[in-house]
Parts: structure tokens; C-alpha cells; sequence
């Protein structure tokens, strides 16, 4: 199909800047609050060591990626 032009320029107006996840100044809160998303059942704490490396990391995959990969640790995480 074909892509309708008015459509286009209605929309070509609105220009969205979304920074990649290594430029965001928030990433703690975010994975703080993404974290919480996911564990919602149960409290989960993170260390200072993981928190440095989760934010030292570079995120090709940006949200989602990181969305998985805190997923993944509240499912292997230790009540402790």
C-alpha cells in the first residue's frame, strides 16, 4: 500500500527527540522504577556494585533490552 501524503506532512510536523538509554541522566531512577514494575509481587533490593554495572552499560538494545535483562534478574534473584 501506499502511505497517504497529507498523512505524511500532518506528521512530518511533529518531531519527537527520544535520547538512546546511555544518555539518559535518570537510568537509576529507571531502573529503579522498571524493577519495581517487575517485582511487583515481592521487594527486591540491588546491590551498589550491580546498580554501577547496569548503569555503566551501554544498552544497544536501549529500553527494551534493559526491560529483559531486569526481568531476567528478578526471576533468578535471591530472596537475600
Amino acid at each position: 500500500g501506499e502511505f497517504r501524503e497529507d498523512l505524511y506532512y500532518r506528521l512530518n510536523g511533529v518531531v519527537l527527540h527520544l535520547p538512546p538509554l546511555r544518555e539518559r541522566s535518570d537510568k537509576a531512577e529507571l531502573i529503579r522504577t522498571l524493577l519495581r514494575e517487575e517485582t511487583s509481587e515481592h521487594s527486591v533490593r540491588i546491590s551498589e556494585e550491580a546498580m554501577h554495572k547496569l548503569l555503566s552499560y551501554a544498552w544497544p538494545g536501549n529500553l527494551r533490552q534493559l526491560r529483559n535483562v531486569l526481568r531476567t534478574a528478578a526471576v533468578l534473584c535471591s530472596d537475600g
